[in-house]
């Protein structure tokens, strides 16, 4: 099952009334929710909801709004969708402390195999924090980091030569 609802501009309001039906749908295995307007307050939501569609093999939520916060709630909801393959996350302003909570709770993703964080201002401490994180995504086989202002690219080559071979990492800057 598919739930592809994105560019319908559903806020933290919408996102609670769809998330409130999601132990109705146990066996949703995509949640597409891509442009739309979620904030922090509905990444929490949604966060609080996950547990309820354990199945889920794809979530995409790039292109919201929900931060450093909202990637905190969402990071420590992955031990309740440890099916996980893909998982889309760009253009949401997560910054480095985001990608913090997101590489702490790498471990309850062993299945995922493509990770998308283009365009989030993760800067050079955000890509320190994956080059030594991906360690622990032993499956993963596509990295997304384009767009987030590494700097001078050291790290960049850093994460490509640790993982060369088997990781496909899509670094372009601009």
């Amino acid at each position: 099952y598919m739930g592809d609802i994105s560019r319908n501009y559903i806020d933290d309001i919408g996102v609670g009334y769809l998330a409130s039906s999601f132990y109705n749908i146990p066996n949703l295995r995509e949640l597409v929710l891509n442009v739309n307007k979620i904030n922090e307050n509905g990444a929490r939501i949604l966060a609080e909801n996950l547990k309820y569609i354990p199945n889920l093999v794809l979530l995409d939520l790039e292109s919201n709004n929900f931060g450093e916060n909202g990637a905190e709630s969402l990071a420590n909801s992955f031990k309740n969708i440890t099916n996980l393959q893909t998982l889309m996350f760009g253009c949401n302003k997560i910054r480095e402390n985001g990608v913090k909570y997101l590489v702490d709770n790498f471990h309850n993703l062993p299945n995922l195999i493509t990770l998308n964080l283009r365009n989030n201002n993760l800067k050079e401490e955000g890509a320190n924090h994956l080059l030594y994180g991906l360690e622990n995504l032993r499956s993963i086989k596509e990295l997304d980091i384009r767009q987030n202002k590494i700097g001078d690219g050291n790290l960049i080559v850093s994460i490509v030569n640790r993982y060369h071979g088997r990781i496909k990492i899509d670094h372009r800057l601009n």
